[in-house]
């Protein structure tokens, strides 16, 4: 729990959440984010429109870096796809031929 309870500024239990949803959210855009735990572990978090927005854009730019320099193309494109859709039609005649017997 610790490790993902760090990510929320308050952590709370379920008993604890349903008993004061509607005052936690209120104050939710200025706590930030609330984990929620059910016997000790987080559950569910729950944060600001600022927040869930601020993570999201941290996100998409993880995925654009990570992305970055992966990508390594090797041969005939043309070709390939050629024989992918080939490959593709063979396959579709042997599975047609099998459930016709």
């Amino acid at each position: 729990m610790a490790g993902t309870a760090k990510l929320a500024q308050r952590t709370v239990s379920l008993t604890e959440a349903r008993g004061a949803f509607s005052p936690l959210v209120e104050q939710i855009e200025v706590i930030g984010s609330v984990a929620v735990t059910v016997r000790g572990k987080v559950k569910a978090f729950i944060v600001s429109p600022e927040r869930m927005r601020a993570l999201s854009a941290q996100s998409r730019r993880r995925a654009r870096s990570s992305a970055r320099g992966t990508l390594e193309i090797v041969g005939d494109l043309k070709r390939g796809s050629r024989r992918a859709a080939r490959e593709l039609a063979e396959a579709a005649s042997r599975s047609a031929r099998r459930l016709s017997r």
